[in-house]
């Protein structure tokens, strides 16, 4: 948070105003990749000048926002904030991987499981209490592609694809008895991506991911134009209104 109101006064404008996106991002570690990059605060400093020269836009990521950024993070930050070129967070920019096709999750430690996949219809499962809950598209007014596009920002924002896929076979195939973190996703691109963690495994990135995305599936859910309805023995979650007006 204190990065983001620092940056709030650098630059202004519209991504679409932007000629070419510089992206720095630094991990938990306070590692610096600037481009896909690993390099020195020295090499960071160059880079940005030049960047800054050119008039071109600095994207800033940082690992796992959600936690209070170190001292180290934030002297990263300083360096960003004086190279003077126009900066955006990392979950207001455009994607290079294309648009978010579909996901399939299963969050152990948040208790949920959420499926926007092919040929299925979406449905969120509460593994608190066992209850299954299908999100028709037909009657969801919009708000399935709505929080497709707003996870497609969480997954720019924390950098998944950057990070190496871990037991990518064991993340395709799920199995009850093997309690973990399960996600797997695709773009419109065909970029594909899947990973499997063990409980205690779990990164701080993809901590703070599933977290967040629990966060705005439970805005669809709170919103006071969802509705459950049972069609044939099976919860479903129906909506009124105009989808650009909801809880999303």
């Amino acid at each position: 948070m204190h990065a983001a109101k620092r940056f709030a006064s650098t630059g202004s404008g519209t991504i679409s105003e932007y000629s070419r996106l510089i992206r720095v991002k630094v991990t938990r570690e306070a590692k610096i990749y600037c481009n896909g990059r690993l390099c020195d605060l020295r090499r960071l400093d160059s880079l940005l000048a030049k960047a800054a020269g050119r008039h071109e836009t600095i994207v800033y990521y940082r690992e796992a926002p959600s936690f209070e950024a170190s001292p180290d993070q934030m002297e990263i930050v300083d360096h960003v904030v004086a190279a003077g070129a126009p900066i955006i967070m990392g979950h207001q920019a455009p994607s290079e991987w294309g648009q978010l096709d579909w996901l399939e999750m299963l969050n152990i430690a948040g208790q949920f499981q959420l499926g926007i996949v092919p040929e299925r219809q979406p449905y969120f499962v509460d593994l608190l209490f066992g209850d299954v809950y299908v999100i028709p598209i037909e009657a969801s007014g919009g708000r399935i592609r709505l929080l497709l596009d707003r996870i497609d920002r969480l997954i720019s924002g924390h950098r998944l694809v950057e990070i190496g896929p871990s037991q990518p076979d064991l993340a395709n195939n799920y199995d009850p008895d093997r309690p973990g973190f399960y996600l797997r996703f695709a773009f419109d691109t065909g970029i594909e991506w899947a990973s499997f963690y063990e409980p205690y495994k779990i990164p701080y990135t993809l901590q703070a991911f599933g977290h967040e995305c629990r966060c705005e599936l439970f805005r669809v859910l709170s919103s006071p134009e969802c509705r459950m309805v049972a069609r044939d023995g099976v919860p479903h979650l129906e909506f009124s209104g105009d989808p650009w007006n909801c809880a999303l």
